[in-house]
């Protein structure tokens, strides 16, 4: 049997785990109100953005005559 220690401590990690539970929970909960009331407001979301995912014009690309240089050498 465990003891009475043992039990507290298995209280206190059950309560812990279960107030993270509900914060989970509210968060999920508030996610599609925010994206609803940006839409409605008639700002954009961030489902709205289209993003370029293998690059973003930030760096030219090398010319031919150019050659990557390498680090650590």
């Amino acid at each position: 049997m465990p003891t009475e220690n043992e039990i507290s401590v298995m209280l206190n990690n059950f309560i812990i785990a279960l107030k993270q539970l509900e914060d989970v929970r509210d968060i999920v909960q508030q996610n599609p109100l925010q994206y609803k009331r940006a839409r409605e407001s008639g700002g954009h979301s961030a489902e709205d953005e289209d993003v370029s995912m293998c690059g973003n014009g930030i760096k030219p690309a090398y010319m031919i005559y150019e050659v990557k240089k390498r680090r650590g050498l």
